[in-house]
C-alpha cells in the first residue's frame, strides 16, 4: 500500500511546491509612484480604462487563469489521482494621478 501512496504523495508535494514558486513569482515591483507608461510597457494594453472624478484614470486588465487542483478517488486497486480544472479571472487595477503617476494599485488573484 505505502509503495502505491509514494507517487500520489509525490505529485501532491510537487503540486505544492510549484504553486507557491508561481505565487512569489506574481508578486511584482511595488508600482506606486512609477509611471503608467512603465506599467504598460510591463504588461501590455489594458483592458479597459476609466476616467475617474479627480482627472485621473483607472487602468484595468483582466487575465484569465486556470489552476489544476488535484482530486482522489477510490476504485478498485491503488487510490487514483485526477486533475480539475478551475478557471477564474484575476485582475490588476491601477488607479493614476492626471500627471501619468501611479497613486495605488491592487492584484485579485
Amino acid at each position: 500500500m505505502r509503495r502505491r501512496l509514494a507517487p500520489v504523495l509525490t505529485l501532491v508535494v510537487a503540486v505544492a511546491v510549484l504553486t507557491s514558486v508561481g505565487c512569489a513569482s506574481a508578486k511584482a515591483t511595488d508600482w506606486t509612484g512609477h509611471h503608467i507608461d512603465e506599467v504598460i510597457k510591463e504588461f501590455g494594453s489594458p483592458t479597459r480604462v476609466v476616467s475617474t472624478p479627480d482627472g485621473g484614470k483607472m487602468y484595468v486588465w483582466e487575465l484569465q487563469r486556470s489552476v489544476s487542483e488535484p482530486s482522489w478517488g477510490s476504485g478498485p486497486g491503488a487510490p487514483t489521482v485526477s486533475s480539475n480544472v478551475r478557471r477564474y479571472t484575476a485582475t490588476k487595477t491601477f488607479w493614476v494621478r492626471p500627471d501619468g503617476i501611479v497613486a495605488s494599485w491592487n492584484l485579485h488573484d
